[in-house]
């Protein structure tokens, strides 16, 4: 017991600093604490500037309640130089099939966008399918063909 004792005792824990050792000491925590302050004072210094540099968005004006009326208003005005210019004589079907055309080319875009070229197993799988259904056609075809061909001859 008195060995360990006596370990214990020599570890540099116990024993006393010298006072060169804590000079050193004193003197690397001041180095440590000066070199914090600085960090802060970078780190707030680089807050400032990005708060400065920070651009204003430019306010968006929200619309008043009292606008859908007047937008109301205008499209009544508008529907009745129109129909005085002669423009209700044309046939409304074209424009709704041009607005049924661009919304059809539209969705094509996005899912030729979503979609992905098949690997080699995805597009062995989807040849079988294919050839299993036309198989599966042709034959009912075939037989309904040959039952007419018995049948009626």
């Amino acid at each position: 017991m008195e060995a360990k004792i006596t370990e214990i005792e020599d570890m540099d824990f116990f024993k006393e600093e010298s006072e060169e050792d804590k000079i050193k000491s004193a003197q690397e925590t001041i180095k440590h604490v000066t070199l914090q302050q600085e960090a802060n004072e970078i780190a707030e210094s680089i807050e400032k500037k990005e708060k400065s540099e920070e651009v204003e968005e430019p306010q968006i004006e929200t619309p008043e309640v009292t606008k859908p009326n007047k937008f109301k208003e205008m499209l009544k005005k508008l529907d009745v130089f129109i129909s005085k210019k002669g423009a209700a004589n044309k046939d409304p079907n074209k424009k709704n099939f041009i607005n049924k055309s661009k919304e059809f080319i539209k969705e094509c875009r996005r899912v030729l966008k979503v979609t992905k070229r098949p690997d080699k197993e995805e597009f062995l799988t989807i040849v079988k399918a294919t050839l299993l259904g036309m198989a599966i056609i042709g034959g009912a075809g075939f037989i309904i063909h040959m039952t007419r061909v018995l049948v009626f001859n």
